[in-house]
């Protein structure tokens, strides 16, 4: 079984391997970007589309997990 960058990316997190994968794996997808294929300039892309989400929701107090304080 061929080592994908998702596969190591999600090892080197020392959480559950196999759950980091998925998410990281679904949010590959949501970029419209293939998982088993992605290159390193990809996932960094990846990276900051999810960031920028992040931080509109935080600010827009739409992300449930995160709330700002005013």
């Amino acid at each position: 079984m061929e080592e994908t960058l998702i596969k190591q990316v999600a090892q080197g997190t020392g959480l559950e391997p196999e759950k980091v994968k998925a998410i990281l794996s679904e949010w590959v997808q949501e970029t419209g970007k293939s998982p088993q294929d992605i290159n390193l300039e990809d996932f960094r892309e990846v990276l900051v589309e999810i960031m920028q989400k992040i931080f509109t929701e935080v600010a827009s107090g739409e992300n449930p997990f995160i709330q700002m304080r005013r």
